[in-house]
């Protein structure tokens, strides 16, 4: 099986310079020839390809997600087996936030820290 570990459904990522990382899990990974991942916009717009690993060995994949423009996504992944087999993902939606935007749409104050909150 294949599943989006993150983001989580119904999540919120404010939008940066930096790249998100996106996580698929795969129960038995040497079982496929691919996975993809992909953005699609909510509402209008084009489908974005986030990425694609071939040959996959590991438990877990990582694909960097250069953010899009604020608004709301529906991310998915797929994967072709050794064996011919199509799998999908069901879809995880997503909204992007401006990092200007601090106000939730509930009015409420967003936190975003000045520093790192690393405790370790």
């Amino acid at each position: 099986s294949i599943a989006l570990v993150d983001p989580k459904n119904g999540q919120t990522i404010e939008s940066s310079k930096e790249p998100y990382t996106v996580v698929v899990s795969l129960k038995h990974p040497n079982e496929y020839s691919w996975i993809r991942v992909y953005a699609d916009p909510i509402g209008q717009g084009s489908r974005q390809f986030i990425g694609q690993q071939n040959g996959p060995s590991s438990v877990f994949q990582t694909f960097e997600w250069t953010l899009p423009t604020a608004g709301s996504y529906a991310l998915s992944a797929e994967g072709m087996t050794k064996a011919g087999a199509a799998v999908k993902t069901a879809g995880v939606i997503v909204k992007i936030m401006s990092a200007s935007d601090t106000h939730t749409s509930e009015g409420q104050e967003l936190f975003v820290p000045n520093n790192s909150l690393n405790l370790f």
